[in-house]
């Protein structure tokens, strides 16, 4: 999950948004329309990210008990929108938004009157119930079991986010930079009894079988040998090398692999950075990212393939075709870890994506 600062702030303080830098054009919008309003005057909700831009405005909601109870980015976006909404005079515009965005809010009453109700309510009263199916989501604000707000919107990232696609693709590189580096070694020995899960495949190698995204072949299999005393150890070593490759990956490591990322840019741009591999992957797993790997070819001098990192909250997949030679599984210094990413994919254009990279390998 996105690690945040956050501030309350009231109408006495909001002239100092001006002042601020924020991650999109919108959020901008946002600060200055409530700064061109001298009617206003509720408590806002404003979240800094590591760089000190503003990535989050919106009402101040929910009591912060709940939002730690029950973690979810949905809290901030019903915040942002319905400050957007509020914020629109015109009954027509606010229609045009909702029907753009194909957001939908029920109920009897005006949205006007839903927002002003859900404004002078104890936060401490409300509670949130959040559905996910494969495109919406839909949630009911309640107090005391009573139903104040019902929203059903897309899962999309830009919606939810509050960017476009050019401005959330250039927070990639500067949130890695912000991030730190993080590898949990605590779990990486599988005990005795976990051997009844695993699928022998001969040669004291086992499978932990993991999960599969668009094909068989693009999954999140770990690999292992059993010691002596009957824990299993991860494959790590010249005679296995896709299971070597796969564990770094997906495991965590003390290995140190370099990686020099190339990142494809909305308008056919892109720019290069280096970084680690443990910091890269730990990175988008704290964004909230499953991780799976596909590998497509193997020699004595090269290890290519696929890394998907999907994101189930937010609708999006990051892609990143590797290229590497294999004397890093033995020797992490051997060689640079080669990554041409592309960030923010579509959850449902990520297959064309993927299968446009495979025909091409084809030819």
């Amino acid at each position: 999950m996105r690690r945040f600062v956050s501030l309350l702030v009231l109408l006495s303080i909001s002239v100092a948004l001006f002042s601020q830098s924020y991650v999109s054009v919108k959020l901008q919008d946002i600060a200055t329309q409530v700064n061109l309003r001298d009617d206003f005057n509720y408590p806002l909700n404003i979240i800094k990210n590591k760089a000190g831009k503003v990535s989050h405005i919106g009402f101040n909601l929910f009591a912060e008990k709940l939002k730690t109870d029950y973690p979810s980015p949905i809290y901030h976006f019903i915040e942002r929108y319905l400050l957007e909404l509020y914020l629109m005079e015109d009954a027509t515009l606010m229609t045009r938004m909702l029907t753009e965005d194909k957001v939908q809010i029920q109920g009897q009453r005006t949205i006007r009157e839903q927002i002003n109700r859900l404004l002078t309510t104890n936060k401490d009263n409300l509670s949130l119930s959040i559905s996910q199916d494969d495109k919406n989501y839909t949630v009911s604000v309640t107090e005391n079991q009573q139903t104040l707000l019902v929203m059903t919107f897309p899962v999309q990232y830009e919606l939810l986010l509050g960017g476009n696609k050019k401005e959330i693709e250039a927070t990639f590189y500067e949130g890695l930079l912000y991030s730190k580096e993080y590898v949990d070694m605590t779990n990486v020995i599988l005990p005795v009894e976990e051997g009844k899960l695993l699928v022998d495949m001969g040669d004291n190698i086992f499978r932990k079988v993991g999960m599969t995204y668009i094909i068989d072949s693009m999954n999140s299999d770990s690999f292992y040998r059993r010691l002596s005393d009957g824990t299993y150890e991860p494959v790590v070593d010249d005679k296995h090398l896709e299971e070597s490759v796969r564990n770094l990956i997906l495991l965590p490591s003390k290995h140190t692999i370099n990686v020099e990322v190339t990142q494809m840019l909305y308008g056919y741009k892109k720019i290069t950075f280096e970084s680690t591999l443990n910091k890269f992957l730990s990175y988008c797993k704290n964004e909230g990212c499953t991780t799976y790997v596909g590998i497509e070819e193997i020699t004595n001098e090269n290890i290519s393939g696929t890394i998907i990192l999907h994101n189930h909250v937010y609708g999006y997949c990051h892609q990143a075709y590797f290229s590497v030679n294999p004397k890093i599984i033995l020797n992490p210094k051997a060689d640079t870890m080669k990554l041409t990413l592309y960030a923010y994919v579509p959850t449902h254009n990520i297959q064309t994506l993927f299968q446009e990279h495979i025909n091409l390998k084809v030819k």
